[in-house]
C-alpha cells in the first residue's frame, strides 16, 4: 500500500513538473519604432520557437488612455522574430500598418507574456517653474519617452475639481 502512494506520488510529481511551463516575461522594449523598422524585447523564458503577436491599437482621447490589457489578440498578426537570445528577441513591427501603437505580447509554447505597448507615451517626470508644480501662468515641461510622434501632442490637465483642461 505504502508503495503505490509512493508511486502515485511520484508520477503525480512528474506530471506536473513537466506539464508546467514558464510564461515568457518582458521587463523592455525600444521605442519609438516606426512600421517596418524592428523592435528589441528584454526579458525571457522564450522558450524554443517564440512568436510575437501584434495588434494595432487606435486612438482614444487625450487624458484617457486604454489599457494594455484590454488589447484584443485574436485577430493579432503574428510575427516570427529575426533573432532570439536568452534574453532578447528581436522582430519588425509590420510594415503595411500605420505608425502608432501596438499592442504586442510573446507566445512560446502556449503560454504568453503580459501585454506590452509600443510607442506607449511614459512621463518619467515633470517640472514646472515653481519646481515639483507649476504657478498660473508659468510653465510645465514634461520628459519622457513617445511623448511627440509628429508634433501632435496634447497634454491634459486635471484640477482639485476634476475639472479637464486640453493644452
Amino acid at each position: 500500500m505504502r508503495r503505490r502512494i509512493g508511486m502515485a506520488a511520484t508520477v503525480l510529481w512528474a506530471v506536473l513538473s513537466f506539464g508546467a511551463r514558464e510564461r515568457p516575461g518582458v521587463v523592455w522594449w525600444s521605442a519609438p519604432v516606426n512600421p517596418g523598422e524592428r523592435v528589441l524585447v528584454h526579458g525571457g523564458a522564450w522558450g524554443t520557437n517564440p512568436v510575437v503577436e501584434v495588434t494595432f491599437l487606435r486612438n482614444g482621447r487625450a487624458g484617457a488612455p486604454r489599457p494594455a490589457e484590454e488589447a484584443e489578440f485574436k485577430r493579432a498578426r503574428r510575427v516570427c522574430p529575426e533573432k532570439v537570445t536568452e534574453t532578447g528577441v528581436v522582430f519588425e513591427l509590420p510594415a503595411e500598418a500605420e505608425a502608432g501603437l501596438a499592442a504586442c505580447r510573446v507566445v512560446a509554447e502556449g503560454a504568453a507574456s503580459e501585454p506590452f505597448v509600443v510607442n506607449e507615451p511614459a512621463v518619467w517626470w515633470v517640472h514646472g517653474d515653481l519646481g515639483a508644480e507649476a504657478s498660473p501662468g508659468g510653465w510645465v515641461r514634461f520628459f519622457g519617452r513617445c511623448l511627440d510622434r509628429g508634433g501632435r501632442a496634447r497634454a491634459v490637465l486635471t484640477d482639485e475639481a476634476g475639472k479637464r483642461i486640453e493644452l
